[in-house]
């Protein structure tokens, strides 16, 4: 059994986790910052700045806030202001890790298994931990209850089609119906099925 630890460290699309071709994936993860009550309880208000001195302190890895910047502008419209960076941070690493587990969930004959990193920090800090220092619960570790839940439903972009999968953990057979909807952002229904 292969087993593959990896990072977002270097730039690729969240979309590479399925190039790599191994049956348990150890040790994955995406760095964000961490939740904006946390950062109060070292930083004032005029310091909540990603190049800050005290930012850049609570930031152990040279090259993360570039990092997290630039997956942050490929994916989402700038933010306003810090506290609507720090909210779209959580989001973009909880889509990173949900992006990763979900496809090794839909290809579950020949994917037995995937653990994030991490799941705790020691000290306040920008990590890839999903509960901070104080023990709250970044976006990250609320959407985990979602794609791990024992059954899964989960969406694989064909290109040019879009693909609904169930994923099932479950030990019986279960019936079901799945109804879908694809929708406008004003919430025009455009078709459903």
């Amino acid at each position: 059994m292969e087993i593959l630890f990896f990072s977002l460290q270097l730039y690729f699309p969240f979309q590479a986790y399925q190039e790599h071709k191994t049956h348990f994936v150890s040790e994955f993860g995406f760095q964000s910052l961490l939740s904006l009550e946390t950062v109060r309880t070292f930083a004032l208000e005029p310091e909540w700045k990603m190049t800050s001195y005290v930012m850049e302190h609570h930031q152990r890895n040279s090259a993360g806030n570039s990092n997290i910047i630039t997956y942050l502008t490929d994916h989402f419209r700038r933010p306003k202001d810090f506290p609507s960076l720090v909210y779209l941070m959580q989001l973009l690493r909880a889509e990173a890790v949900r992006t990763g587990v979900e496809y090794w969930r839909r290809n579950m004959r020949y994917k037995i298994g995937a653990l994030y990193w991490q799941l705790n920090d020691c000290w306040p800090a920008a990590s890839w931990a999903c509960i901070d220092y104080y023990g709250r619960w970044k976006a990250l570790h609320y959407d985990a209850r979602r794609f791990y839940a024992p059954l899964l439903s989960s969406v694989a972009d064909g290109g040019t089609c879009l693909e609904i999968h169930v994923s099932s953990d479950l030990m019986e057979q279960l019936e079901a119906s799945l109804s879908w909807s694809l929708e406008t952002l004003t919430g025009e229904v455009l078709e459903s099925g």
